[in-house]
């Protein structure tokens, strides 16, 4: 459990995802968004390189996007959203350009495809 919401992404591999709603199977054209503190665990189920983003649920408020961002879901990856998740971690260091590509990947959670890897928990 975090303070803040995240995304998890498996640039190769796959994960698994458990939340208290059910499971879900990640593999690398896939991601996560974890809301903020809700219990979930992450097992990984072959060699992976993971990256995962956190959003600080202030910011998230004042993006007036947080509404659809309260329940956990995994997305299919678009081409922009993986480019953008990987430049977050070359190395820039320029603030104004890691703000644009924060933003820039929220914006493509809302245009990204749902996924159909999740198993509902028995109750």
């Amino acid at each position: 459990m975090h303070r803040e919401a995240q995304l998890v992404f498996a640039a190769k591999g796959t994960m698994q995802v458990t939340t208290p709603k059910g499971r879900w199977l990640v593999p690398p054209d896939r991601a996560v968004w974890v809301p903020p503190r809700l219990e979930h665990s992450i097992d990984v189920l072959a060699d992976i390189e993971m990256r995962t983003l956190y959003f600080d649920s202030a910011w998230l408020a004042l993006e007036q996007r947080s509404d659809s961002l309260e329940v956990e879901f995994v997305v299919r990856v678009s081409r922009l959203l993986h480019e953008t998740i990987l430049a977050l971690f070359d190395g820039g260091t320029d603030p104004d350009r890691t703000g644009l590509l924060t933003r820039l990947a929220v914006l493509e959670l809302h245009h990204a495809e749902d996924s159909t890897t999740f198993i509902p928990l028995p109750p």
